[in-house]
């Protein structure tokens, strides 16, 4: 009898604790969100502004890159020059494209597809270019092979000089 009673008092307790933990766990801000109303506007950029930055001005200065060569940055420049004349010719066409008739429509359905075929040739072209470069400089580089193994020495002593310092201190 005893031992039943201790049982129901121990249970009790266990019980009660369980409750009490619980109470602390509710909510205690049963506030709701208030969430502003929304229009369903899409947000554009003014004519004539660029939504894209040029990779040119967004590429951070980093000490362990190099910079970028004269020529390099004459051919991105190019590059987003027809990118973006690419793109608003798209946009003007497609624009067309909407208060056009079917005789309309097809013809300009015709320029976008032609303008989209020039603009993969143009890149196609960028890109060769690109790899010709590559192979250019892929060709250079046993003439240069005393400054490359220094580099890769230099970067090897830097490297075994973090590790030994790690567990100096």
């Amino acid at each position: 009898m005893k031992l039943i009673r201790q049982l129901g008092i121990a249970t009790a307790l266990g019980m009660s604790l369980a409750a009490w933990t619980g109470l602390g766990q509710t909510l205690t801000n049963t506030a709701p969100k208030i969430v502003p109303d929304r229009t369903g506007r899409v947000l554009q950029a003014p004519a004539g502004e660029t939504v894209t930055p040029s990779p040119l001005t967004t590429r951070p200065d980093r000490p362990e890159r190099p910079a970028l060569s004269q020529d390099i940055k004459d051919r991105l420049q190019r590059f987003e020059q027809l990118r973006e004349e690419y793109l608003r010719e798209q946009r003007d066409l497609k624009r067309r494209l909407q208060g056009a008739t079917d005789e309309d429509r097809e013809k300009i359905r015709q320029l976008i597809q032609e303008r989209r075929e020039a603009w993969l040739e143009k890149l196609r072209t960028l890109r060769e270019e690109a790899r010709e470069r590559l192979a250019d400089l892929k060709a250079a580089l046993p003439q240069h092979q005393e400054v490359l193994d220094a580099a890769r020495e230099s970067a090897q002593e830097r490297v075994n000089e973090i590790r030994n310092r790690r567990g100096s201190e």
